[in-house]
């Protein structure tokens, strides 16, 4: 088994929707609680991964993807803080 971690952009992402639409649809499938139920279709979680490809032309959100013999096996979003995070100010 080998297993690659890739990071994504929002041209690298699309010959790999479709596994990552089915990834997606199994994981709803086995009651995965990430904000979709089931019985997830097709075009909604290639929908999902499209809209996710168009916010990775910004520069607040970064995918990785696992890979084991090119195939999609796991996956992982971070989305970066849009504003900027201060530390709170104690009253003495």
């Amino acid at each position: 088994m080998n297993m690659n971690i890739q990071r994504l952009n929002s041209d690298t992402i699309t010959n790999l929707i479709p596994g990552l639409a089915r990834l997606l649809q199994d994981a709803v499938g086995d009651g995965a609680s990430i904000g979709f139920l089931p019985p997830l279709s097709s075009e909604e979680a290639v929908h999902y991964w499209q809209d996710v490809a168009a916010s990775l032309q910004g520069s607040h959100r970064i995918l990785l993807v696992a890979l084991v013999d090119a195939e999609v096996v796991g996956t992982v979003q971070l989305d970066m803080a849009g504003m900027q995070v201060t530390a709170p100010k104690c009253a003495n």
